[in-house]
């Protein structure tokens, strides 16, 4: 028997794939700790019920990157961040896109430098 495990989607702590929940809203999964029931009683993860409570947010995802990256701005011209970085500070998923072409970046207005090695 192959045990199959998953991380949750905002602790990423790994569990086994039967204990983690799907939330309803956005199809990830989360563990017992970041999931909550909505009014309808369905799973929804705390990710999608603080967008919920606080939706005045930044009208674009890309938002909390901007900020971070001009705060980074302070200490220096260039920051490195991996995709799931990035993804960790937009709280959402990345285009399929923006994995597999470099062009994508261009049109969101990021200088991109790729590492060749």
């Amino acid at each position: 028997m192959v045990l199959i495990e998953e991380d949750c989607s905002l602790c990423g702590v790994t569990y086994p794939y039967y204990s983690l929940y799907r939330c309803t809203r956005c199809r990830r999964l989360y563990c017992r700790n970041c999931f909550l029931y909505d009014e309808e009683r369905k799973l929804i993860c705390l990710s999608c019920a603080k967008k919920r409570v606080f939706p005045g947010g930044p009208k674009s995802k890309y938002a909390y990157l901007s900020t971070y990256l001009a705060r980074r701005a302070k200490y220096g011209p260039y920051v490195t961040l991996s995709l799931n970085k990035i993804e960790e500070i937009i709280g959402d998923r990345l285009p399929s896109s923006a994995y597999v072409n470099s062009q994508w970046w261009v049109t969101v207005g990021v200088e991109l430098l790729l590492k060749r090695g």
